[in-house]
């Protein structure tokens, strides 16, 4: 069982909307009494350890999420590990965010080349991470259809034929937000 399906079967909510959502979930009160570790099993010991920053520039950074340590110490014996809990927005281990990785599909669902839809939706010249996307968005295809409701069908269109765009393209129709963002809320889970 991989580090991911073992997050998202814990139960403990990762991804969220907005920083005061994740404030709310981490209230005292609820953080006691319901909030396990997702490590250990342990209730009533989770702290808040600080923000995820990340840099944006040598002098501007952005908040992204939130820390939690199951606290070993002051009287508690949880495991010390800690957990993020990020926005959705947020692709965990990417530099770029969930909105330019939506952008991304949907231009590659237009008929749009790899390396230009790449640097239509992250305005970069270098273009080596465009197959490296492609690549990650491969290997999570039977992530992406488990979250479908109905199987994937291949469409007349001649740019969804490929069992990769076939299910982007359903999940981009099943979804109402910008798919990486409405994945990870709904699965709670990461994306790529």
């Amino acid at each position: 069982m991989s580090r991911r399906d073992f997050l998202f079967d814990a139960g403990m909510q990762t991804f969220f909307q907005s920083l005061s959502d994740i404030e709310r979930y981490l209230e005292p009160c609820h953080r006691y009494y319901s909030l396990t570790c997702q490590h250990c099993g342990l209730g009533g010991h989770l702290i808040s350890h600080g923000f995820i920053y990340k840099q944006l520039s040598m002098h501007e950074r952005k908040t992204m999420g939130k820390r939690v340590v199951c606290s070993n110490r002051f009287g508690h014996s949880g495991c010390g590990r800690t957990t993020q809990l990020v926005l959705a927005e947020c692709l965990p281990n990417r530099q770029y965010s969930a909105w330019q990785l939506s952008v991304f599909i949907v231009l590659l669902l237009a008929n749009v080349a790899v390396v230009k839809a790449y640097q239509l939706a992250t305005e970069q010249v270098s273009t080596r991470q465009a197959w490296r996307w492609v690549a990650a968005l491969k290997r999570n295809i039977m992530q992406y259809r488990l979250r479908l409701k109905s199987p994937v069908s291949v469409t007349s269109s001649w740019r969804c034929t490929h069992p990769v765009f076939a299910t982007l393209c359903a999940l981009v129709n099943g979804l109402t937000a910008p798919v990486c963002l409405a994945f990870q809320l709904s699965a709670q889970t990461a994306f790529i």
